[in-house]
């Protein structure tokens, strides 16, 4: 464990393990994936499904 010297050097380091964690850091529970890739996939998905039901509630 990282001993900082006070909150903003416990709030920097913090964040640069996040940034790590979900951005660049491949995860086995989600097929080799960062859980960003995941999301942005989800959000697509997303889109995908409301564009289509949109267009159905058109005809």
């Amino acid at each position: 464990m990282k001993a900082y010297a006070d909150g903003w050097q416990l709030e920097t380091g913090l964040q640069a393990y996040f940034e790590f964690y979900n951005r660049r850091r491949f995860h086995q529970a989600l097929a080799y994936q960062t859980p960003e890739q995941v999301l942005e996939g989800a959000k697509r998905s997303t889109n995908q499904l409301g564009k289509s039901n949109t267009a159905a509630a058109d005809r």
